[in-house]
């Protein structure tokens, strides 16, 4: 009978909690390039895989670091800690990358006992909490490690996960381990003690200002030219 306990504990789903604490999402979309705790107007889910499955979003990260008022944000309003929407000047793209990653070995995350993805309302102050948590994650092992990342999007359109036309953003790549039980103390580790970063929800550009960027675009190589 023990035998048969402890496998059940070590083969079981594994337990987490979905945490990010407070300052872990910002809103960069409402006024472009002025970045402000999101005050639950986005909306937050994650994506997660085995350890080491290749992620196409770490292509675009930013580089910065902890700037010195210790909340990834320094003379500007935008947050620095290496957040995929830091410096990237469209996420259109990426929203596609995000598609294609759910067939390459990623998953959104699902809650075992309702099935259904895991998307929350942000919190105030740039917070977001799963209301049951710890939760019992769909597809995963007891004690195993695998890599996550958080997804948030404009929680205006109702969407429960983001598409191609909504603002969005997502966090660094990190490493959780999962808990055994509810009771399990490592089921309750917060992402953000697992090393999710802050990052920022930013804009999807108007069709018209992608042509009007590329119409600049090619005005200035024209005029390049015409000098040479």
């Amino acid at each position: 009978m023990l035998v048969a306990v402890g496998g059940f504990s070590a083969f079981g789903q594994g337990w987490m909690t979905f945490d990010g604490a407070v300052g872990r999402v910002y809103d960069e979309f409402t006024t472009a390039g002025v970045g402000i705790r999101a005050p639950s107007d986005v909306n937050v889910a994650f994506l997660w895989a085995a350890t080491g499955t290749a992620d196409p979003l770490t292509l675009v990260n930013g580089t910065g670091g902890p700037s010195s008022d210790g909340q990834g944000r320094g003379g500007n309003a935008t947050p620095t800690l290496q957040v995929a929407t830091n410096g990237v000047a469209s996420v259109a793209s990426q929203w596609g990358t995000i598609t294609s990653m759910l067939s390459s070995g990623w998953s959104w995350g699902k809650d075992q006992n309702a099935g259904n993805v895991i998307a929350i309302a942000n919190g105030t102050s740039g917070a977001y909490v799963y209301g049951s948590n710890p939760l019992e994650l769909l597809g995963s092992t007891a004690g195993a490690s695998y890599e996550i990342i958080a997804v948030a999007w404009d929680a205006a359109s109702g969407a429960t996960v983001p598409v191609s036309s909504l603002a969005m953003g997502w966090s660094n790549p990190f490493v959780y381990i999962t808990g055994t039980s509810a009771g399990d103390p490592v089921a309750t580790t917060f992402f953000s003690q697992s090393g999710v970063n802050q990052f920022g929800v930013a804009s999807v550009p108007e069709p018209t200002t992608l042509a009007f960027g590329a119409l600049g675009g090619l005005s200035l190589l024209l005029m390049r030219r015409k000098k040479s």
